[in-house]
């Protein structure tokens, strides 16, 4: 870790977070979830979180910043459910499996061809990727290691392998820090494969538009 302990609300933090991710570095942050690695989608990014995860062959959640950026990643003609179910769940702690479109470069998706999306809410985050695009997300933990809520639940080697650490927030009144949930679109009807934050008011959703 290059940097002394920051918080989200320091005076341009988004501003040196965009920095670091330009020079191809990696960010852990808390966000609407709980604490992830970030770094730019590109293969540079894709092999750092390898390194630092201790994994490969596997994907990355994608956030994006806004709605319409979805596009870039999933073609949409022939899916007017799912678009009204993104519709419903976003922006929030939704991460959505969706077929990608051709030519989408091999690091972004699955072998099977889908990728994992997310538009969050969280002003900080979202000013960030205003500026540097959409961002590569995963859990601020080693693989198989538990998945941290707090700053100082995340593994030391970790922290010290990267480029920037934003702590904890000290005036959060968010107590109870859940993962996403992840739905998989990428079948006749959408399938929870993780329950995660929203999981109840995301299984309503689901029933109502696939009835």
């Amino acid at each position: 870790m290059k940097e002394s302990c920051i918080h989200w609300y320091t005076p341009e933090i988004a501003n040196q977070v965009i920095d670091v991710l330009c020079d191809n570095k990696v960010v852990i942050a808390p966000s609407d979830t709980v604490f992830g690695l970030f770094a730019r989608t590109n293969r540079i990014g894709f092999e750092k979180l390898n390194m630092l995860k201790n994994r490969k062959n596997k994907s990355y959640l994608i956030l994006i910043e806004k709605f319409s950026d979805v596009e870039q990643f999933v073609d949409f003609a022939d899916k007017p459910k799912i678009m009204a179910f993104l519709k419903e769940v976003w922006p929030g702690p939704v991460t959505v499996i969706l077929p990608t479109k051709e030519g989408i470069e091999s690091f972004l998706r699955s072998s099977s061809g889908a990728i994992a999306l997310r538009l969050p809410v969280h002003e900080q985050l979202t000013s960030v990727m205003r500026q540097v695009g959409p961002l590569f997300s995963t859990s601020a933990n080693k693989t198989e290691q538990p998945i941290p809520t707090t700053c100082d639940e995340i593994d030391k080697d970790l922290l010290e392998s990267v480029d920037l650490v934003i702590c904890d927030d000290p005036e959060s009144t968010e107590k109870d820090v859940q993962s996403s949930t992840i739905v998989d679109c990428t079948l006749q009807k959408p399938v929870i494969v993780r329950r995660g934050s929203d999981v109840v008011r995301v299984e309503r959703i689901i029933d109502d538009l696939w009835r």
